[in-house]
Formats: C-alpha cells, sequence, structure tokens
C-alpha cells in the first residue's frame, strides 16, 4: 500500500493500479522463490548463507525506498508497462529479497535438528500473518499519521533490520555441535510428477486470479472505494495462514463442502445481471473470494512435499500466482470489454472441486449443461430480472439443476460457464434489457454506451456510475443532461459568464 499510495499522482485512483502492483509483486515472488531454490544447490549451509547475506547487503544500494523513473506515464494501457517499470526500478531487488526469506529460513529450519524441521511450513503462516497484519495496520494506523517521507524512511530502517535478524539466524545454524541447532542433511526427495506441478499451479492460479477478479468487480460494479483493494488481499492471506498452521483452525473438508453451495448462490446475481450494491455486494463476493481461496490453498497445503522439496513447491506455487495475476490485469483488459474474467474464474474454480466423481470424461459432462444452457435462454431471454414469480421460478430451477451436478467437477464448471455465458446473451439480446450500444474497457475501468427499451434518452456509464447522457431527440440533442444541466452548478457557471460578458 505504501508504494501504491506514492503512485497515485502519477496513475490515479483506478483498481488497475492496485492489480498491477499485485502482478508485481507475484513476479517478484517468483524470482525470491527461484533464487531460494537455486540457492539450495550449494551443498556447504555456510557458503549458502554467506552468499544470501551478501546479496542481501548489495540489494541495500536500492535504498531509501522511493521513485526511481523520470517522465509522466503515457496515455491509455501502456501506463501498465510504465508502472511495472517504475517498480522495477524503484524497489524490485529488495521486495525479491524479501520475498526469499521466507523459504530460506524455513529450509534453514529444515536442515536444523530442531524439533519442528520436520514440518517447517508453520512459518509459511507465520509470514502470511505478519503481512496480513501489516496490510491491515496500514490505512488505519500508518497511512493517517506519518508522511510518506517518514513512512519510506521507516520501511527502510525496517529492511536493515531485517538484514541483522537474518545474519543472527545464520549464525545460530552455524553453531555445530549446539543440541537442535547443528546442520543436518535432508532425507532423499520423493520424485515430483508433472502433475503434482501442474496441480501445484492450477490451485494457486486460481485464488490469485479471483484475488484480482473480486478487486475489480467490487470496485467497478459495487462501490469505487480504494479502500476495499485492501479487503480482498487480507481475505486472501488470510487462507494461508489457516491452511498452513500447525493446527489449522477451519477444516478443510467443511470448506469443500460448502464451495458448491456459495458457488451457485453468486451465479443467480451474475446471470440476472443484478448489481449487489453497497454492504451486500462486498461481503458476497468477499465470502466466495474466502471460501475458493480456503479449497485451493487447502488443497496446496494438503499436497506439499516433504521439506526437501520445499523451495521447489514454493517456486511453483509462485508460478500459478503469477499466471493467474497476469491474466486479470494484462490478458482480460485486452481480450474481454466487461469485467467477465470473475466468472470465468469461477467456473473454472468449480472444475477443480475436490469432492465427487472424478472419473474419466463422459460425453454427458459436456451435453447435459449445453441443453440446460440452451433451455435456460430460451425461457429467460424475454424475462425480467427478479423479483417477479417467472423469473423467480427460474432462479429455483437453475440453482437447483446446477447444484446437482456437484458431484461431477467438470460438469459442474462447465454448467456454470453456460450460466454466465447465457445471462451475457440475454443481457445483450434480451428484449427487456437495455440496447448496449457500445461497451470498451481500458486502462481505467469498463466504459459502456446504452439505451433503454422505448426511452429517448443514450447513457454514459463507467462501471455502475453514471457519467452522461444524452437525448437522442433532434431538438434537445444539445441539451446538457446529468452533471451538466442548466440549473446545476455548471450552468450557473455558463450564466454568470454570459452576463459579465
Amino acid at each position: 500500500p505504501l508504494f501504491t499510495k506514492l503512485v497515485l499522482p502519477f496513475l490515479g485512483g483506478t483498481p488497475t493500479v492496485w492489480n498491477t502492483c499485485l502482478v508485481f509483486f507475484q513476479a517478484a515472488l517468483l524470482l525470491g522463490y527461484g533464487y531460494a531454490h537455486v540457492l539450495t544447490r550449494v551443498r556447504d549451509a555456510r557458503r549458502r548463507a554467506v552468499v544470501h547475506i551478501v546479496v542481501l547487503a548489495l540489494s541495500c544500494l536500492a535504498l531509501p525506498l522511493s521513485i526511481r523513473l523520470n517522465g509522466d506515464p503515457p496515455p491509455g494501457s501502456a501506463g501498465i508497462l510504465w508502472l511495472l517499470a517504475l517498480l522495477t526500478a524503484s524497489l524490485g531487488a529488495p521486495f525479491v529479497m524479501l520475498a526469499s526469506g521466507t523459504p530460506i529460513i524455513q529450509r534453514w529450519l529444515a536442515d536444523s535438528g530442531h524439533p519442528d524441521s520436520a514440518n517447517p511450513y508453520f512459518l509459511y503462516a507465520a509470514s502470511n500473518l505478519g503481512s496480513l497484519v501489516a496490510l491491515l495496520c496500514y490505512p488505519v494506523f500508518v497511512e493517517p499519521t506519518l508522511r510518506l517521507s517518514t513512512q519510506r524512511a521507516i520501511w527502510s530502517a525496517g529492511y536493515l533490520a531485517l538484514i541483522g535478524l537474518t545474519i543472527a539466524c545464520a549464525l545460530i545454524m552455524s553453531r555445530d555441535g549446539s543440541p537442535g541447532t547443528a546442520y543436518r542433511p535432508l532425507e532423499a526427495a520423493s520424485r515430483i510428477s508433472p502433475l503434482d506441478r501442474a496441480q501445484w499451479v492450477l490451485y494457486s492460479a486460481v485464488p490469485a486470479s479471483l484475488l484480482v477478479g473480486v478487486t475489480t468487480f467490487i470496485s467497478t460494479d459495487v462501490a469505487p472505494v480504494p479502500l476495499l483493494w485492501v479487503l480482498p488481499l487480507s481475505i486472501y492471506l488470510l487462507t494461508f495462514v489457516f491452511v498452513f498452521a500447525t493446527h489449522p483452525p477451519v477444516r478443510h473438508w467443511l470448506m469443500t463442502r460448502v464451495e458448491p453451495h456459495v458457488l451457485v448462490i453468486i451465479s443467480i446475481p451474475i446471470f440476472w445481471g443484478l448489481r449487489l450494491s453497497g454492504l451486500i455486494g462486498i461481503v458476497a463476493h468477499l465470502i466466495v473470494l474466502y471460501v475458493v481461496a480456503m479449497v485451493c490453498h487447502g488443497e496446496l497445503a494438503r499436497r506439499r512435499p516433504p521439506p526437501a522439496q520445499l523451495t521447489e513447491f514454493f517456486v511453483w506455487v509462485a508460478a500459478g500466482g503469477l499466471i493467474g495475476g497476469v491474466f486479470n490485469a494484462f490478458v482480460a483488459p485486452i481480450a474481454f470489454n466487461g469485467v467477465y474474467e470473475y466468472p470465468t474464474v469461477l467456473a473454472l474454480a468449480a472444475m477443480l472441486s475436490v469432492t465427487g466423481d472424478k472419473s474419466r470424461f463422459r460425453t454427458a459432462d459436456v451435453m447435459i449443461p449445453a441443453a440446460f444452457a440452451i433451455c435456460l435462454l430460451i425461457v429467460s431471454l424475454r424475462l425480467e430480472a427478479p423479483p417477479g414469480k417467472p423469473a423467480l421460478l427460474v432462479t429455483i430451477v437453475l440453482g437447483a439443476a446446477v447444484f446437482s451436478f456437484r458431484d461431477r467437477p467438470l460438469r459442474f464448471g462447465l454448467a456454470l460457464a453456460f450460466v454466465f455465458v447465457t445471462g451475457h446473451v440475454r443481457e445483450r439480446f434480451g428484449t427487456n434489457q437495455a440496447a448496449i450500444l457500445d461497451a470498451e474497457r481500458s486502462f481505467f475501468g469498463v466504459y459502456r454506451v446504452s439505451r433503454d427499451a422505448g426511452a429517448d434518452i443514450v447513457t454514459l456509464y463507467h462501471g455502475t456510475t453514471l457519467h452522461g447522457a444524452q437525448s437522442i431527440l433532434p431538438g434537445r440533442r444539445l441539451e446538457p443532461l446529468t452533471y451538466y444541466h442548466r440549473s446545476g452548478p455548471s450552468g450557473d457557471v455558463f450564466a454568470l459568464t454570459r452576463a459579465a460578458q
């Protein structure tokens, strides 16, 4: 949040700024984990520690934290590349080294004779808990009370303190003969199959994509408040804390049972094009993120390898996180003219469901959801959204039918995907819907020009915010409306200007 606030004067408060920063941090995380994995190839423990401390010291050349790129950002989507270059030049090296600390310290513990060395993953939970505490403290305590210059100075001092603590850990690890701390080589690693790696990537990519998707969705279609960006990331971190804790406070099997219910419930307003406004919408989408992330991250925790392969495990987890973030932050704005990446990932999460029958593919897994979607489109095309009785009946049938597919993950996911596609077709071509004349997406959000059925007004929306309107009647085409009407402040300005002339 500190560095995102530094770049706000350049790019404004669009959620794309935050999402681009998240993707950068995921890329730096991958580089940091990759560095940690390569470092483990050095067989001598003391040499590994010395190399790491030297590289840490060299990263201090990037301190104090500051903006290290001249010039203003270019217009349009090129601002994404400018922001990535700014982040890389300004804090790339320190953050990569920060990222490497978690797997390196875990591996040091695993190499020791400490009683907890058999399961060092609890340190990953501790690391995410620290991130969560800092994230929540920033908008409440840090940002309101400290100037940005003071924040940057404190952060730089904290980075130096971290290097000192890392040196202390290295000294403890190097004390030969000390009970519980002497270097102890790990047992031979077990074989990791390509399927294992693919599952690690998928189970990390879906929550990472959903994190960015929910952030964009609630900022665009619920409430465009920058402070909301902190909430999805807090939940994302919290799920890591829960699933990698020594004694997880939430049972994994419970989350796997809850997930189908949550996915079906959230699919209904998306199908009807209903915007869950205010607190209800925020809470609903955050619950979806929490449940799906708990299931996927729980699978990562359940499938984690022995400590000897800990660093490789985190490399693949970081790769999945980067893939999910890149899809949302870079691919989706180019490929879609709406926030369609969110329902896309919801359908993928359903396909990754860990409950039900996982037997081989059946043709019915595609044909049944497709036939259901065609029937749903025919029935709903002329219906208005609930609370009308016909629409409520369709909603009940929709929910019950999709939920009945939950024991076949592929069928369940495809059914959700077809429901979302059907809802989009209904929104564009339904007889009772506003005719969408144009829809575009840029670095700053989604824009839609539409005309309600039978109305003589064309409207411009940014997300769910009305930003302009124009009459299509010949005599009123130049009449100012919405913000700029004649009886409003803008009209007063023009009236006073004419009077002064």
